[in-house]
């Protein structure tokens, strides 16, 4: 997901899957972003905020106003 530029956003134990042959699948892709989104642009001056997911499972830079999802 990192070499396309993809912050999978919410991850914890029930959103990670392990198939019969012992492969971890991810899930739930709804809190994801493209690094692109989260770097400000001329039409969009502010970078997008991560401050959705489950607070349990949150980073906590993502509690304060600066905070986005980042590697």
């Amino acid at each position: 997901m990192h070499e396309r530029e993809i912050i999978f956003g919410d991850l914890k134990p029930s959103n990670v899957l392990l198939n019969e042959y012992g492969n971890l699948k991810l899930s739930d892709f709804g809190n994801s972003k493209k690094l692109s989104d989260l770097i400000p642009s001329e039409e969009n001056e502010k970078p997008s905020k991560g401050h959705a997911g489950t607070p349990y499972y949150m980073a906590p830079e993502l509690f304060t106003d600066e905070g986005i999802l980042s590697f």
